[in-house]
Parts: C-alpha cells; sequence; structure tokens
C-alpha cells in the first residue's frame, strides 16, 4: 500500500470514527426517571376483601388502571396507571402503587395527578424516591 493511501485511510478514519459530545446526547435523548408513589384511599370509601381492594362511595374512580398523570409547566410529560389495590388492615385502607416511566429530568416541579382529583407538586428527587398521597380520613 502506498504511503498516499495510508494517510487517506487515516486521514477518514479520523473524521468520522468520532462523534461531538452534543451529538452523543441527541443520540441518547433526554435524561428521564421514573416517578413512583402510592394513593391511599382509608376509611369509609374502600371494598374489598382483606388483600384486594378499591375505592368506592365517592371513590370509585380509584382502582386498578386509574390514570396518573405527570405535567411540568402545565404540559404532560408522562402518563402511568394505579396498580391493583391491597389492603393489610381488614379492608380499613386500600393501597395503590404507580409509576410513570420516562419522566424528564430537570424541571424544578412537577405535578402529579390522580384522575381528576387535582395535582400536587414535587420536586425530582421526591418523584424518584417515591410520594406519598391519601384519600378519605
Amino acid at each position: 500500500m502506498s504511503v498516499a493511501a495510508v494517510a487517506a485511510c487515516l486521514s477518514l478514519a479520523a473524521c468520522g470514527g468520532s462523534s461531538s459530545a452534543s451529538e452523543e446526547k441527541t443520540q441518547s435523548g433526554p435524561s428521564t426517571f421514573v416517578a413512583k408513589g402510592t394513593v391511599t384511599v382509608v376509611g369509609s370509601g374502600v371494598t374489598g376483601d382483606n388483600i384486594k381492594c378499591h375505592g368506592y362511595r365517592g371513590y370509585d374512580d380509584m382502582q386498578e388502571g386509574a390514570q396518573v398523570k405527570v405535567a411540568v409547566d402545565g404540559k404532560t410529560v408522562g402518563i402511568g396507571s394505579l396498580k391493583s389495590g391491597t389492603s393489610s388492615d381488614g379492608g380499613y385502607s386500600c393501597k395503590f402503587g404507580f409509576e410513570v416511566r420516562d419522566v424528564p429530568s430537570g424541571n424544578k416541579f412537577y405535578s402529579v395527578t390522580v384522575t381528576h382529583r387535582g395535582s400536587i407538586d414535587y420536586k425530582e428527587d421526591e418523584l424518584k424516591s417515591g410520594v406519598s398521597l391519601q384519600l378519605g380520613s
């Protein structure tokens, strides 16, 4: 192989062999996290057995599959749903877990809404650790 051919190969490898930091960030996308937590319905708004449960009497919307929305500045950035409700206290309370995946990182506050029940604001580290919401008395 001639010196010119070797130089041409090295030149092509150097030009196309690496990408800039901005290209790498674009390829991997923005940083995201999983927002997680629980919603507990207590008191007379609970029905079910000692293991599985759901809301009723004004809390009928609290059931497996109910929508959990995460928003930033009024714009929805993630949607998840309630997991199956469980009770460990004879049916006095019903606890639902939730996870909302791929929530974009780096915002000051995130609003969490479960069904139509209004929003509560949380910081990113709170949502990563897991938040606890409660309905009823």
